[in-house]
């Protein structure tokens, strides 16, 4: 007797021949459903794999490895070149846009401090021979923003004649006050105002303190000017 193959005896099952060999198609219900049911299982096994591989490539990483890409994500920016003009001068800029990880014991990032830096392209000095000027707004509770937008950055809101605010502070206009004719800026949140949070899992009331303030804005400023070679400018 040969031994037969897969397909052989796939075949006898759902087609049962007669006594003369002739195959005899079943048109019973319950043959009927199981060929039904193995092709859907045939079907779906494909389908299972690829959604299994996909799960696994879309699977979380362990907490440690979250909180190290974290600190990592944070380090990414958004630069983008502007000019404005300044009593009839043009002034060339870079904006950039971004988050400082500031770090605890053990390495472990605590928060993450948004900034928002102008650095002038078109000034006789430039890089570590000109001065970068750090801009807080105190906090917690009160954002960067009031320096930013109506104060020395090189956009402000438009205001009413009298200076008042308008109903809708929705247009930006040129800075005629903007310090950045003689400095480069750079505006910070202090954590819990504007863009800056805590990590998850910190407790953001240790840093609503004044001598916690003042050592999460020297931590963002060493970490500033160690990232941007700004150590040698006057600040």
């Amino acid at each position: 007797m040969h031994r037969q193959s897969f397909f052989t005896r796939w075949r006898d099952l759902i087609y049962p021949r007669t006594p003369n060999q002739e195959p005899r198609i079943l048109k019973s219900r319950t043959a009927t459903s199981w060929v039904a049911w193995l092709a859907i299982a045939l079907a779906a096994y494909p389908a299972c794999a690829q959604d299994e591989q996909s799960e696994s490539k879309t699977h979380p990483p362990a907490p440690a490895v979250q909180e190290e890409n974290r600190g990592h994500a944070a380090q990414q920016v958004s630069v983008t070149d502007h000019a404005i003009v300044v009593d009839g001068i043009t002034i060339n800029y870079r904006a950039t846009a971004g988050y400082v990880p500031v770090r605890g014991e053990s390495d472990r990032v605590i928060a993450d401090m948004f900034f928002a830096a102008y650095e002038r392209q078109d000034a006789t000095s430039r890089g570590a021979a000109r001065p970068v000027t750090f801009a807080f707004n105190g906090g917690p509770g009160s954002s960067a923003v009031w320096l930013h937008m109506g104060g020395v950055g090189p956009k402000r809101a438009l205001l009413a004649k009298d200076g008042t605010a308008l109903p809708l502070l929705d247009k930006l206009v040129d800075n005629e006050y903007t310090w950045l004719e003689f400095t480069d800026l750079v505006f910070v949140d202090p954590v819990g105002s504007g863009f800056s949070r805590a990590a998850p899992g910190v407790d953001a009331r240790q840093f609503y303190e004044v001598q916690r303030d003042i050592e999460l804005a020297s931590d963002f400023v060493r970490s500033f000017v160690t990232e941007h070679e700004r150590w040698l400018s006057p600040q």
